[in-house]
């Protein structure tokens, strides 16, 4: 499969999951996710933009993030957090699975 849209997608949960996280924390509720699960989310986004950079064209994932960064103000919006927010344990299970699928399988050296 076209490694260009794993990366994008899996870069697209990470970043929804960040800005539902966000907007959390803003309201004061906590996420309920096993703590080692908030890690692994909170710490994917930076190994996923470097996978990108080594084993794609360097400008695309600057290009996808800033894109998706658009794109996530608006798809996590207020209005829909209560969906976000019922799906954390899966936007954080899918965004760790989707960084050791991107490191193990496809190491970029």
């Amino acid at each position: 499969m076209n490694m260009h849209f794993w990366f994008a997608a899996i870069l697209l949960v990470c970043m929804i999951y960040a800005r539902m996280q966000v907007l959390a924390i803003r309201g004061w509720i906590p996420v309920q996710t096993p703590p080692f699960m908030q890690k692994g989310a909170n710490y994917s986004f930076w190994p996923i933009v470097v996978w990108g950079l080594v084993a794609l064209e360097w400008w695309y994932p600057l290009l996808v993030a800033f894109v998706w960064l658009a794109a996530c103000a608006l798809i996590v919006h207020p209005r829909f957090f209560v969906f976000w927010y019922k799906s954390a344990g899966l936007l954080e299970s899918a965004t760790v699975a989707g960084t050791l699928w991107l490191w193990l399988p496809h190491w970029p050296f």
